[in-house]
């Protein structure tokens, strides 16, 4: 396996961790579960949570373009 295939495949891994940590924020946020949410829900911490949700979508889109292209 080559380095970039090795990188390529640790930003596949955090991107969708990221992304599966933001929405688990977002759905407790949403369904009101204090276990989704964490400790004390913040109101800040839906507005992380959702640029969270759209920066990993956008890493995972401009990575699949990578991959098309070459």
């Amino acid at each position: 396996m080559s380095g970039r295939t090795a990188r390529r495949g640790l930003v596949d891994a955090l991107t969708g961790l990221a992304f599966v940590i933001a929405l688990f924020a977002v759905l407790g946020y949403t369904y009101g579960a204090q276990s989704l949410e964490g400790f004390q829900p913040h109101p800040d911490g839906l507005h992380t949570a959702i640029a969270c949700l759209i920066l990993s979508v956008g890493v995972a889109a401009n990575h699949s373009m990578e991959q098309k292209s070459g």
